[in-house]
């Protein structure tokens, strides 16, 4: 009897998370660069830069990039 009030006790209190946690989360972040707009439009614009400021890119050590 008492796993069945812990069990009921846990799915109560995820519920209650649930309720009461926020639905919406905002992740900001800011860096500021000396170049001038141009030359750093000029560099991004080019996808194969990518890999050089993708973190998800940098994580990975056996990331086959290829562009057609």
């Amino acid at each position: 009897m008492k796993v069945l009030y812990i069990i009921l006790g846990l799915i109560g209190s995820i519920l209650l998370l649930g309720v009461i946690v926020p639905k919406k989360f905002t992740i900001e972040t800011q860096i500021t660069i000396s170049k001038p707009r141009q030359d750093i439009f000029e560099y991004v614009k080019l996808i194969k830069n990518q890999e050089y400021y993708s973190v998800r890119v940098m994580r990975d050590p056996n990331v086959q990039m290829t562009y057609s």
